[in-house]
C-alpha cells in the first residue's frame, strides 16, 4: 500500500492503495497481538499489552517525523505547511512549490514501504513451523 502510494497518480490508485494498506494491517495486528498476548505468562499479559501499545504509538511518531524529514528535504517546512493549510499565495512558483512538495511526499512513501518491507521480514521470521 506504502509503495503505491509513492507512485499514485489518480483517485483508483489511493483507493487501491488504501484497500491494500487496510487489508495488510488488519490482518497483521490481530494476529500479531494474538501472538504476543499468548507468548507470555497470563500474570504477565498486562504488562505486555501495555509495552505492546508503547511500541505502536513509538513506530507511529517515528513514521510520522520520518515522513516530515523527508519531505522537508524537498521543500523548506515552511512552505509546505503554508501549502497544506492553504494559506500559500497562487502565484507561479506555487506550482513548482506544489510540485517539488509531491516529489517529497512520494519518496516519504517510498522509504516507509522499504522501512516496512524490512520488518516484514523480520515477522517472517517469527512464523512457526509445524511438522507432521
Amino acid at each position: 500500500g506504502l509503495f503505491i502510494f509513492s507512485r499514485i497518480s489518480d483517485v483508483r490508485s489511493i483507493l487501491l492503495g488504501e484497500v491494500i494498506f487496510g487489508l495488510g494491517t488488519g490482518l497483521f495486528v490481530s494476529p500479531n497481538t494474538s501472538s504476543i498476548m499468548t507468548s507470555v505468562p497470563p500474570h504477565r499479559r498486562g504488562v505486555a499489552s501495555s509495552l505492546r501499545t508503547i511500541s505502536f504509538n513509538i513506530g507511529f511518531l517515528a513514521s510520522l517525523n520520518i515522513a516530515v524529514l523527508t519531505m522537508t528535504q524537498h521543500i523548506p517546512y515552511q512552505i509546505a505547511s503554508r501549502i497544506i493549510t492553504l494559506s500559500y499565495v497562487s502565484s507561479p512558483q506555487t506550482s513548482v512549490d506544489i510540485m517539488e512538495l509531491e516529489a517529497g511526499i512520494r519518496k516519504s512513501f517510498l522509504l516507509q514501504a522499504v522501512i516496512m518491507l524490512v520488518a516484514v521480514l523480520f515477522s517472517i521470521t517469527r512464523i512457526e513451523k509445524k511438522y507432521k
